[in-house]
């Protein structure tokens, strides 16, 4: 039962600092990237309305209400008429609010004016060839008379037997008379008369995947005929929406599973116009799991963010030469996709592509692609090989992240850039060429992969934080001797001056010992290694964050008198660590220093100590006692939270804030005295503390200052804010304390 606790008080506090790599953080240097909002429901006079909008970075959705439109009424006419029309005057009606539950009305519903009810006299004079006809009307309804004329008849013309009358297609010539009146014509050229051509008449039909035919007879020559293709129509149920009057993009409309096949060219009717189907829009098709196969014609030039994302039956996929870019996301978590050509005609593959496709065995990039967006491929873990391109000149962001079956990859010439996280947890990646042209390698570039050695060329200039962090097979770090920025001496990687140790491969074993003209610990510097003793000299005045975390192997370190602080996470998970020094010499301990030193029993924190950070000793489940200096001010979130088997601490009275679950599952804890300068006390201070049955109060602490029921166990906020200062107790277990 206890390792279950000890296991779930891992997961908790992994939760509060684990590393996250993913593309959105709700933080000041990654925020989600929205898009504009989308009206999902229209807000009405009588009911509220909703809108929601996607990042376009991780597809997160958000959704707002829009409040109710006291205009908005849905006014339908009704059947109470105020007026009736007439052909001389309109009329209008009562239109009323359609939405249930509102009861507006207002006037109006023009209701048009009505034709004249004509009644023709008699005595019209018919219409002829030479002369319009005209005759008199009045309407039956008012006093509207007029004049009305019909137009002349065209003349009906006999050719002589020596002329050539036109046709549809040639001229005519000679002599032409109209019978019905003196008209005559000598000679001349008579004009083309032009097809008249009946209706459209399908002959061929078209298919799914087969183009068909119709046709259009002359009425004045049946020998006469036109034809035009009927295109494919594609599966049918897809939505298209016409885009600047000029072209298509396809979405999934109501298919749902089986074979797609987007067509080439789309109309929405029988007579219309085809224009081609150039784009698959945004999420066109996105959580399609039912789809097996997907053929685009090469009419498409763009695939929309998300168009394919999480269609995890999708097995096969040609992408045609004319498609130019690949949207974010496109086909991510496409997880039945083997494998997949991209077109010469691309020039650009947006962020999370191809991510977690973890079907995808080999993919062909073309020579066009300059960059590799970040996260693009991540998590392909059925990748084995891939070449990247001569013309890439910068690999970006977690861009093969957990690719853990690559085993062979070639970095070309031209590339500058590798980006964070770029081949992290690449596990079956053994050996890499860094190309001389690269000038930086980002944060965590290479870290948890399979690299057993790896060579600095002299042209980087920057390495990032961790960038070999958890290479468990890492033995070795060389660095061009020509490189100005960094230095390898005994298979370990430094800053150029020596003065600064930035990396030891986590292959390395047994002991070493830190130079003497070391003077700061990098970042993560030795970060999961294997060692079971390191000496740090006399010289080192700063401990970088996460420098020796997950050092599981080292049972006990001296920290020099020279260092003044411990780096977040400095020390955390050393599981083996029994003991530690603490130097004089710091003031302040950082987040997470010795969070998960389950091996730790006690400790002893120097008097010049002012504050101790957000979890720094959580989950040192062995930790019996620990002291607090005077010098301390306040005690992080977290701070002690998960000491199982911590059964006393004194808070000194220099004290004056507690955060949140500092003590929480402090099992063994059975006493506290809280000293008179605390002045807040965070939610869940002391939650979980089963043991805990006396607790005394020096000052007193304000409701504000106070505010969560579960700070303690029990009902004691409750008591002390009514009670005051002054020692409470409770039985073993109980919930009720009492006042002393």
């Amino acid at each position: 039962m206890r390792n279950f606790v000890k296991l779930l008080g891992i997961i908790v506090l992994v939760g509060i600092i684990g590393f996250s790599v993913s593309t959105c953080k709700e933080d000041d240097t990654h925020a989600h990237i929205w898009r504009d909002w989308v009206v999902t429901v229209n807000a009405t006079c009588v009911s509220i309305g909703s809108h929601e909008r996607i990042c376009g970075d991780c597809g997160e959705k958000q959704t707002e209400a829009i409040a109710i439109n006291s205009t908005a009424h849905d006014k339908q006419s009704t059947a109470n008429i105020l007026k009736t029309a007439t052909c001389t005057e309109e009329g209008f009606g009562e239109l009323a609010c359609a939405n249930s539950g509102c009861r507006y009305t207002e006037t109006g519903g023009i209701i048009p004016m009505l034709d004249h009810k004509w009644e023709y006299a008699p005595g019209a004079t018919e219409p002829t060839c030479t002369e319009p006809g005209s005759g008199q009307r009045n309407c039956v309804d008012c006093e509207e008379e007029e004049t009305y004329i019909v137009e002349m008849l065209e003349h009906a013309w006999v050719y002589d037997s020596n002329a050539v009358p036109p046709t549809c297609t040639t001229t005519g010539s000679g002599q032409r008379s109209c019978p019905d009146c003196p008209a005559t014509e000598q000679g001349g050229t008579y004009p083309v008369l032009g097809h008249e051509y009946d209706d459209w008449i399908i002959t061929i039909r078209p298919t799914v995947t087969t183009d068909g035919m119709e046709e259009c007879v002359c009425n004045r020559d049946n020998n006469h005929k036109e034809s035009r293709i009927l295109y494919a129509t594609g599966t049918i149920g897809l939505e298209f929406s016409f885009i600047n009057d000029r072209y298509y993009t396809v979405s999934k409309g109501t298919v749902t599973s089986g074979d797609v096949i987007i067509p080439v060219y789309y109309r929405p009717d029988n007579t219309g116009t085809y224009f081609p189907v150039t784009s698959i829009g945004n999420e066109a098709f996105r959580d399609c799991t039912g789809f097996t196969s997907i053929t685009i014609p090469d009419s498409v030039t763009s695939i929309g963010d998300w168009a394919f994302a999480y269609c995890e039956g999708l097995t096969s996929i040609t992408i045609p030469n004319g498609v130019r870019s690949i949207g974010s996301f496109a086909f991510s978590v496409c997880t039945s996709l083997s494998s997949i050509v991209i077109p010469d005609s691309v020039t650009s593959i947006g962020h999370n592509a191809f991510s977690s496709c973890s079907g995808l065995t080999s993919i062909t990039i073309p020579d066009s692609v300059t960059s590799i967006s970040y996260w693009a491929f991540a998590y392909c873990e059925g990748l084995t090989s891939i070449t990247i391109p001569n013309g890439v000149t910068s690999i970006g962001g977690g861009a093969f992240s957990s690719c853990r079956s690559l085993t062979s990859l070639t970095i070309p010439n031209g590339v500058t850039s590798i980006g964070y996280y770029a081949f992290a947890y690449c596990e079956g990646l053994t050996s890499i060429t860094i190309p001389n042209n690269v000038t930086s390698i980002g944060d965590y570039a290479f870290s948890g992969s399979g690299l057993t050695s790896i060579t600095i060329p002299n042209s980087v200039t920057s390495i990032g934080d961790w960038a070999f962090l958890n290479c468990s097979s890492l033995t070795s770090i060389t660095v061009d001797a020509g490189n100005k920025n960094y230095a390898s001496q005994d298979r370990v990687l430094y800053n150029k001056a020596l003065s600064t140790i930035l990396s030891v491969p986590s292959g390395i074993k047994g002991s070493i010992a830190i130079p003497a003209s070391v003077t700061s610990i990098g970042g993560g510097a030795f970060s999961g290694s294997g060692l079971t003793s390191i000496t740090i000299p006399n010289s080192v005045t700063s401990i970088g964050d996460r420098a020796f975390e997950y050092c599981k192997g080292l049972t006990s370190i001296t920290i020099p008198n020279g260092v003044t602080s411990i780096g977040w996470g400095a020390f955390s998970s050393c599981s083996g660590l029994t003991s530690i020094t603490i130097p004089d010499g710091v003031t302040s301990i950082g987040d997470y220093a010795f969070i998960g030193c389950s091996g730790l029993t006690s400790i002893t924190i120097p008097d010049n100590v002012t504050s101790i950070g957000r979890g720094a000793f959580s989950n040192c489940y062995d930790l019996t006692s620990i002291t607090i200096p005077n010098s301390v001010t306040s005690i992080g979130v977290y701070a002690f939270s998960y000491c199982y088997d911590l059964t006393s601490i004194t808070i000194p009275d220099s004290v004056t804030s507690i955060g949140s679950f500092a003590f929480s599952d402090c099992y063994g804890l059975t006493s506290i005295t809280i000293p008179n300068g605390v002045r807040s006390i965070g939610d869940f201070a002391f939650y979980n503390c089963r043991s805990l049955t006396s607790v005394t109060f020096m000052g007193t602490i304000s409701t504000g200052n106070f505010s969560s029921s579960y700070t303690f166990p029990g009902d004691l906020r409750d008591k002390y804010l009514a009670g005051g200062i002054g020692t409470y107790t409770r039985g073993a277990g109980g919930s009720v304390w009492t006042k002393m």
